[in-house]
């Protein structure tokens, strides 16, 4: 039996359904990646004819020849070409990835669906609104970057190589500090992500439920205490948000300064070369034109490292959404072949029975007593507020968790 793409089964790993959740973009999101390789390339092919212009003004050449001008504008053109090539292909993607699973949880949670089990609408408008693109953004920013950012470090590292390998040297040892980065920068996200996913569980929670609810609570004379409540949630969510931000920052800051050194020791070295002060035997003469060209290249090489930096943020978001969209999405066991046994009929006894809801102001239900005989229908009778509903949870959860 061929598995479908999105559906979870019993005891499967979080991070194999999130893989398992991306066959539907591969196709756009593997020519997103194809894009932003040719966008380098075409940059270099920029950046090359821009140093050479600049190096040949510096040098007293007042106008550029028509070969640097048609290298600069080709390479400009074909470069913005691919961005938005690859953008367009990373928008398919993420609407691939992210109408499959909606298509799976409608064809769940709908009545006529294959789930038997009641959903908590919160959660269930949650996972279609919010949960699904968390997934889909994850897709749609790590795997063009996983594919591409490799063969782009490469096209770079080689050109440097062949301009001034010392700064390449460089480069490369600098580069080797950006993994741990990358960890730490996801080991900060991963606590925070899954703490605003309850967090945004908690206060869809409560918006439906006061909506569903209002004439009851106008009733019983709750809506200051909803009010608390919804207060209470939104500050969590806000909290939960803002942490996220601060972990962004701080592990960004951490890559703007392995970045920045990288820079700013190929930069010391270009410069004290070009004055004369430094040369390497087995390396080339530094020019103006080759300095200025792997200036401009240093920054183009870091790019991929830290736009993967940058994911690993949506990685855990994706990772804190795959549990419950996993729950939501099980199949359920197929179903026994044979004739179908009928529960017991059960009787429900409330003794002395009190009840009021936190920090409420009165009893909804006090010292109440009740039978309800198995196999027969009660009726319960009164005004809006007087505690119907309310005694028949009670009832409900008497039978769910007896004892």
């Amino acid at each position: 039996m061929t598995e479908r793409p999105g559906t979870a089964t019993p005891g499967q790993d979080p991070r194999a359904w999130l893989a398992a959740a991306a066959v539907p973009g591969h196709r756009p999101l593997r020519l997103a990646a194809a894009c932003q390789v040719l966008e380098t390339v075409f940059t270099v092919v920029q950046w090359t004819a821009l140093a050479w212009i600049a190096a040949d003004a510096l040098n007293h050449r007042t106008q550029p020849t028509w070969t640097q001008a048609g290298f600069l504008l080709l390479g400009g053109l074909l470069a913005a070409g691919a961005t938005w090539g690859a953008g367009r292909s990373q928008a398919a993607g993420h609407r691939r990835i992210s109408a499959a699973i909606r298509r799976r949880l409608v064809a769940g949670l709908l009545p006529s669906g294959w789930r038997r089990a009641d959903t908590d609408a919160a959660t269930a408008a949650m996972a279609s609104v919010e949960l699904a693109d968390d997934v889909a953004d994850h897709h749609a920013q790590v795997l063009p970057q996983r594919l591409a950012a490799g063969v782009s470090m490469a096209v770079v590292l080689g050109v440097t190589v062949a301009v001034q390998w010392p700064a390449a040297v460089m480069l490369l040892l600098a580069s080797l500090l950006v993994p741990l980065n990358m960890r730490l920068a996801g080991l900060l996200a991963k606590e925070g992500a899954e703490e605003r996913v309850t967090a945004t569980a908690r206060l869809g929670a409560v918006v439906l439920d006061s909506f569903r609810g209002l004439p009851t609570l106008r009733g019983i004379g709750a809506l200051s205490r909803r009010r608390d409540e919804l207060v209470d949630a939104a500050a969590a969510l806000n909290a939960t948000t803002m942490g996220i931000v601060r972990r962004a920052f701080v592990s960004g800051a951490v890559m703007d300064v392995v970045v920045t050194f990288s820079i700013a020791a190929d930069a010391t070295y270009i410069g004290l070369s070009l004055l004369g002060y430094v040369h390497i035997a087995a390396a080339p003469r530094v020019t103006l034109s080759g300095g200025l060209l792997t200036l401009l290249l240093c920054p183009m090489y870091f790019q991929p490292l830290r736009s993967l930096a940058a994911a690993y943020h949506s990685q855990e978001r994706a990772a804190a959404a795959a549990p419950p969209l996993m729950r939501l999405l099980a199949e359920p066991p197929p179903r026994r072949q044979g004739p179908r046994v009928a529960a017991p009929p059960c009787s429900v006894l409330l003794d002395d029975v009190t009840f009021r809801f936190p920090r409420g102001g009165r009893r909804v239900i006090g010292r109440t007593n009740a039978t309800f005989a198995a196999g027969r229908w009660t009726a319960v009778t009164g005004p809006s507020g007087a505690g119907k509903t309310t005694l028949l949870s009670l009832s409900f959860f008497s039978v769910a968790a007896p004892g």
